[in-house]
């Protein structure tokens, strides 16, 4: 079985084990925003924000580029959290 995909996203906007020193319980609550707020001041969707925070989407560059600039963040941090690490055991192919 393949290795599960995880990108940390959730944890810049609603803190985790990720989250940025500067703010420990995200950016959400650092700034005092909503999903709904940020998603405004972003120009995308309440649905788009929730799916990149739940892992369901990955955001595009143009999408991160308007979350960064409404968070007010650099891009590459904002790339740093959405870039994909491997969880899980490494896969094996043994058919080979």
């Amino acid at each position: 079985m393949p290795d599960k995909i995880v990108n940390h996203l959730r944890d810049l906007l609603c803190g985790g084990p990720r989250a940025p020193a500067y703010a420990p319980e995200g950016l959400l609550k650092e700034r005092g925003l909503s999903v709904e707020r940020l998603a405004r001041a972003a120009g995308l969707s309440r649905t788009s924000i929730y799916f990149y925070i739940v892992n369901k989407k990955r955001p595009t560059p143009e999408s991160l580029h308007r979350i960064c600039a409404a968070l007010q963040i650099p891009f590459d941090e904002g790339l740093s959290y959405c870039t994909p690490s491997k969880v899980g055991p490494p896969y094996r192919n043994d058919s080979a």
